[in-house]
C-alpha cells in the first residue's frame, strides 16, 4: 500500500473518496464536518451553528440530523457536538487531511457538486 505521504499530488485515497460519497451529501455537510474537526470541544445548538455558518436554521438541521443518524456527530445537552465512532474518526481525519491539499480538495469538491447536480 501506497503511504499517504508518498500519493501524488492531487491523488484522493479511496478510502476518502469513499466517506465523502457516503457522508458528504452537501457542501453544507462539508462545511459541519470541518467545523467540528476543528473544534472537538465545542457543544452547539443549531441556532448558534447556523449563525458561525451563516447558514438558514433550517438548513443546518437537516445536515445536523443526517450527521447525527451517520454517527459523526452526537447529541449532548441541546446541541450537537463532534463524536464520531471510532472507526468514522480515522476516516474524517483522513477527509480533513486531504482538504489541506488545494487538488484533493478540488477533486473532493467537485464530487459533491456532481452528485448534487443530479
Amino acid at each position: 500500500m501506497i503511504e499517504r505521504a508518498n500519493l501524488p499530488e492531487g491523488f484522493v485515497d479511496q478510502a476518502v473518496f469513499g466517506f465523502v460519497q457516503t457522508h458528504v451529501t452537501s457542501l453544507l455537510a462539508w462545511d459541519v464536518i470541518m467545523f467540528f474537526v476543528t473544534n472537538q470541544d465545542v457543544v452547539l445548538d443549531d441556532a448558534t451553528l447556523s449563525f458561525v455558518l451563516r447558514r438558514h436554521p433550517a438548513e443546518i438541521r437537516a445536515e445536523v440530523e443526517a450527521l447525527c443518524d451517520a454517527r459523526i456527530l452526537l447529541p449532548c445537552d441541546g446541541g450537537v457536538r463532534y463524536s464520531p465512532e471510532p472507526d468514522l474518526h480515522e476516516q474524517i481525519e483522513h477527509f480533513a487531511e486531504s482538504c489541506r491539499d488545494r487538488e484533493q480538495r478540488l477533486v473532493l469538491v467537485s464530487s459533491v457538486l456532481q452528485r448534487t447536480a443530479e
